[in-house]
């Protein structure tokens, strides 16, 4: 009778293609619910046998990104949280082996400061000055935060800054200092950041001066990092759907701008189609690898 060949007998190359079949890649996992990308529920494979785990664990996040989601960043900066604390308690696989890291930011409701006074309804009073009061503010908390991060991520290589603006704005001249001392305390990393905007229309195109998006996409020139712009349509993005144009930033500056009419303007500054895809699970949260 022949000997029965086990799994693990199999060459290398052919284990890794039934891998391929039965493992799929996880690409983002919320770092402040999912303490790991691999639970039982989803990956029994890993679970089943100690033998064919540790094979597997090669292949594991290999193409993964770490999400840090930053919900209205207006009580991030006026309140006490970090979230360095809780990204920290993610697997140590997880926090070695992920080589992308992206901090997602939007505001929604409206900002206020900590003191302010309340409505006749009990809530906030909005602060409409409050981003140009307290930019700097945020961006100094939220550097401190990513480099609190460093000593647990010793395999990244890319970190991505996005912005989602509906009832906020940012501008370079409060992020600029922030930005410097993460790339220089941080040099192995490569930094892109990301404006995400609904409806977007700069009015006083071609008046000679240049709209803050304008400010950014110089320093970004200056400074090495990569920078992009898209433009979503509120209503799109109200029933679910994400698809965007990219904003040619360059085109405000054009010569004959000034003188396009709208449809021409509109035509001039954006191009291409852009669907936003990062698909992250804000469920997950159980151990594992």
């Amino acid at each position: 009778m022949a000997a029965q060949t086990s799994f693990l007998s199999l060459p290398r190359e052919i284990r890794d293609i039934i891998y391929d079949y039965a493992l799929e890649d996880v690409r983002f996992s919320n770092a402040l619910t999912a303490v790991t990308a691999y639970t039982p529920q989803a990956f029994p494979l890993l679970f089943v046998d100690k033998s064919i785990s540790d094979d597997l664990q090669p292949q594991l996040y290999e193409k993964h990104t770490m999400v840090i989601p930053v919900q209205e960043p207006c009580q991030y900066t006026i309140g006490n949280s970090t979230f360095s604390p809780q990204v920290a308690k993610c697997s140590r696989m997880m926090k070695e082996r992920s080589k992308t890291i992206v901090i997602e930011m939007a505001q929604t409701a409206i900002s206020h400061y900590a003191d302010c006074e309340l409505d006749q309804d009990g809530n906030p009073e909005e602060a409409v000055e409050f981003w140009e009061s307290k930019g700097s503010v945020f961006a100094e908390k939220l550097i401190n935060d990513i480099l609190a991060l460093k000593p647990e991520l010793p395999g990244l290589k890319t970190m991505k800054l996005v912005f989602w603006f509906a009832k906020w704005v940012t501008y370079n001249r409060q992020w600029s200092g922030a930005l410097k001392r993460l790339t220089e305390e941080w040099p192995e990393i490569f930094l892109e950041i990301e404006f995400n905007l609904f409806d977007y229309v700069d009015h006083d195109a071609g008046d000679g001066g240049s709209n803050w998006i304008e400010g950014w996409n110089r320093w970004a020139d200056r400074e090495g990092v990569t920078f992009q712009a898209m433009n979503f349509k509120w209503d799109s993005h109200v029933d679910g759907r994400f698809t965007g144009r990219m904003i040619d930033v360059e085109a405000w500056s054009e010569e004959d701008f000034i003188y396009m009419n709208m449809r021409e303007r509109d035509k001039a500054l954006h191009w291409g189609s852009y669907k936003y895809g990062v698909d992250v699970d804000f469920t997950e949260g159980s151990m594992g690898a």
